[in-house]
């Protein structure tokens, strides 16, 4: 079951947001700031405060006024944290800390200040799965056609990668055209390095 809400305007204390808590000191939001045209993120864990920074939105959005349904989610895996817009990553944020989260807890869904959904979840895992870097297929192959994967992805509104650092493979945090360009030189071109090869570790 899904519930689709969309602001017809905007109210100074209203907002929108999705938040994991659980009883002891941990939490993770991702949602729209009350009083700017901005989407932001908060990660808490052992009552300390891992990240808090937001981005700007289209103020259409932000008012709940451009008559689109805006999919928030959030992603856990090992150290590594991103909140995601529509599939598309806002924030992101590595930190061993991370790894402490309790992962028993609750999903929280808010809306003009009124809680619309509290239910017991459990976090299936906070380990990274093995995976093969640059794989944002999952054929078991890093070629051209993970390549064209991250260009639909960058430029035809496609799906990220699932998880998203499998795309990274210049290692620059991002999932971008330039990862596309360097898996088509591992493909092409003799010597070209291994994708993450230069990740540190």
């Amino acid at each position: 079951m899904s519930t689709q809400v969309i602001l017809n305007e905007y109210e100074p204390d209203k907002n929108r947001s999705l938040r994991w808590v659980d009883d002891f000191t941990n939490q993770f939001a991702l949602y729209y700031h009350n009083d700017s045209a901005k989407i932001c993120m908060t990660a808490i864990v052992d009552g300390i405060s891992v990240y808090n920074d937001c981005v700007e939105v289209d103020s259409a959005e932000w008012l709940g006024q451009d008559g689109i349904w805006h999919e928030l989610t959030i992603e856990l895996i090992g150290d590594e944290m991103v909140g995601l817009r529509d599939g598309k990553v806002m924030h992101e944020v590595q930190d061993t800390l991370l790894m402490n989260a309790y992962n028993s807890g609750y999903i929280q869904l808010s809306l003009l200040n009124a809680q619309v959904c509290f239910d017991d979840v459990t976090l299936i895992s906070l380990v990274p799965e093995p995976y093969v870097c640059g794989d944002v297929n999952l054929d078991e192959n890093t070629d051209v056609s993970d390549a064209v994967f991250i260009i639909n992805y960058a430029f035809g509104g496609g799906t990220a990668p699932e998880p998203y650092y499998v795309g990274d493979v210049n290692c620059d945090s991002m999932v971008d055209v330039s990862d596309a360009v360097y898996i088509i030189n591992y493909a092409f071109v003799p010597g070209s390095p291994l994708p993450c090869q230069n990740c540190p570790l």
